[in-house]
């Protein structure tokens, strides 16, 4: 099992409070960053590859003997999926994808790992979460859809009318196969703009893979503008 860590973005509206530094970097609590709380994990693996971009010069230090930085060199006009994209000639077994700029609780990938399949983890309680971090004008405009049936997620992304029973939380595990179809799937659409759900979402129209998923109340929490740096800094959260 292998660890792929997206964390090639700038964090422009953190840049207030990060120093322009990779969003990665972030100093959360005991000057510890984003990263490091992630790090916490690389030792579950045979191999972590931390996607690095802006200033990934900075995130050298975190290689070592079983943790590789890649460099998506096309940062700045490219997202998520790409950086995915540039560990496909690396990777040699299933992987679990985790959002660099998310804080959460260990035993979500110790449970993940156990499963089989291509799953995502989805954040059960999600609606308190939101309400701590934006109004309920912005949480409709942040949010996403997502509709589960039969343990299968059938559709994932785009706005909704009924609050959805879950949401999704930046973490994914493929199976290895299933990886480099979808891989193959990106190549072919040549858009190398496209979010992270719009492209599971089309994945699973177009039946390259499908996508089971587990409910968790555990702990997660994702920081993405200077509100939730502040509303996480006064949670008090052991980590």
């Amino acid at each position: 099992m292998e660890l792929v860590v997206l964390a090639s973005g700038k964090g422009t509206r953190l840049k207030k409070v990060n120093q322009n530094h990779p969003k990665c970097l972030l100093k959360i609590k005991n000057e510890k960053t984003l990263i490091d709380y992630i790090s916490k994990n690389f030792k579950k693996f045979k191999k972590t590859f931390i996607i690095g971009g802006y200033k990934h010069h900075l995130l050298k230090k975190y290689e070592k003997k079983n943790v590789k930085l890649i460099v998506n060199k096309r940062f700045n006009t490219t997202n998520m999926v790409y950086s995915l994209s540039c560990a496909k000639n690396s990777i040699t077994s299933d992987i679990i994808v985790v959002y660099a700029d998310i804080i959460f609780d260990e035993r979500i990938i110790s449970k993940l790992i156990k499963k089989k399949g291509n799953i995502l983890p989805l954040k059960k309680n999600w609606l308190k979460v939101w309400k701590s971090r934006m109004s309920h004008k912005k949480i409709k405009m942040d949010s996403e859809n997502i509709i589960l049936k039969n343990n299968k997620i059938i559709k994932i992304g785009g706005r909704y009318t009924k609050y959805p029973k879950a949401q999704y939380m930046g973490i994914i595990k493929f199976r290895k196969k299933d990886f480099f179809k979808a891989m193959k799937f990106f190549k072919n659409l040549n858009n190398y703009k496209i979010d992270m759900t719009n492209f599971l979402n089309l994945c699973i129209n177009n039946k390259i893979i499908d996508l089971s998923y587990f409910l968790t109340n555990l702990f997660w929490y994702e920081i993405d503008t200077p509100q939730d740096y502040k509303n996480f800094k006064k949670m008090g959260i052991k980590l």
